[in-house]
């Protein structure tokens, strides 16, 4: 009887090991299955919605401890809210924690490319090579969405072109980047599909050009950081939607972009601004961002020297911020107020240019 009492006891602990071993494995595999479920989910409703996305090779694997899909290649070709997009990537590689299964991180290896046309006709190609674009997202069990997005991006180089249907083939740009990361969530629970957002971003090492058509012709433009800190309301987050539909419905229920901090510095300029922007109900920008600049004067003759601005209009600039700059014994820069009103932009009284409507 002693000896059967003390061998139970001596293998409790062992069978308890094997129950939570055992129940581990369903678990593992329910939940793998039900990952598989609904990635076949979401390849069929991107479909239906214009959008081919291609895993080749798909594996999945990751037992015990993660959830895990390979993905030799991965591509996506159609059109999605009035743009025409073309993406491919080398190897993918999806992965979810088994204790954290709605925390995924996607890792994508370079060299990959991407290409977006609006119905217009311009047209914008990135070719990219370097570290794995890394994207991390929280989701929601139900509804099926990303609560939280972050996306990172390391040590890229590339080229960047644009053309327009006017304009013809643009040659192509080169840029390295050092560091991107951006990150968004939700400010609070959504109403309907419509939702406030948080928004926060960084940049570090950003050089693009030189760029024969533009400002960056001689030489590069070189940002050294930049950083935003960025709240949206009412932001529709459906999906399909244009980019018009979109902004349309942000309009109409009253969406705000609230500037809190965004701070840059470059070879050509250098500041700090913050404020609020909106919509009107013709698509026009109206709002206050308040600015502290300098290197505008060096920006300025830039812009002279490379033919985007005549002398009269570098005169009236200069005269402007003579006139509204407020220096700041304990700031570098000039303090200066932009307001944007009916499609118009001013500095303080003097209107400077016309911004175009979003729809």
């Amino acid at each position: 009887m002693r000896k059967s009492r003390f061998l139970l006891r001596a293998l409790w602990p062992v069978a308890s090991l094997a129950v939570l071993a055992f129940a581990w494995c369903i678990y593992w595999y329910i939940a793998s299955e039900k990952a598989k479920e609904s990635f076949a989910k979401y390849i069929e409703k991107n479909r239906r919605a214009g959008i081919e996305i291609t895993c080749a090779d798909a594996r999945w694997g990751g037992f015990p401890y993660r959830f895990e899909l390979r993905c030799s290649s991965l591509s996506a070709t159609g059109e999605r809210g009035g743009i025409a997009i073309d993406f491919s990537g080398k190897s993918v590689r999806a992965v979810a924690l088994a204790y954290s299964p709605l925390h995924l991180i996607v890792e994508i290896d370079g060299p990959f490319s991407f290409s977006g046309a609006d119905r217009a006709g311009s047209r914008t190609e990135v070719v990219s090579s370097g570290k794995p674009l890394r994207t991390s997202l929280k989701l929601k069990l139900n509804p099926n969405r990303a609560d939280q997005m972050s996306v990172e991006v390391r040590d890229q180089s590339g080229t960047i072109t644009t053309s327009t249907p006017d304009g013809g083939p643009a040659a192509p740009v080169p840029y390295t980047l050092e560091n991107i990361t951006i990150h968004t969530r939700f400010a609070a629970p959504p109403d309907g599909d419509v939702a406030p957002f948080d928004v926060a971003a960084t940049v570090r090492q950003i050089v693009y050009g030189p760029d024969q058509s533009t400002l960056f012709s001689t030489e590069p433009l070189r940002i050294e950081t930049a950083s935003i800190d960025a709240n949206i309301t009412a932001l529709p987050f459906k999906p399909g939607l244009t980019f018009e539909e979109r902004a349309r419905r942000w309009q109409e229920g009253g969406g705000e972009l609230t500037v809190r901090n965004l701070d840059s510095a470059s070879n050509f300029l250098t500041g700090t601004s913050s404020g609020k922007l909106a919509l009107d109900a013709k698509g026009r920008l109206n709002g206050k961002l308040e600015w502290r600049v300098s290197g505008f004067d060096d920006l300025m003759a830039r812009l002279l020297n490379a033919g985007l601005i005549e002398e009269k209009a570098a005169a009236v600039a200069d005269t402007i911020l003579t006139v509204l700059g407020k220096p700041d014994e304990n700031k570098p820069g000039l303090k200066l107020k932009t307001i944007l009103k009916d499609g118009k932009l001013y500095f303080g009284p003097f209107k400077v240019s016309t911004i175009p409507p979003l729809y």
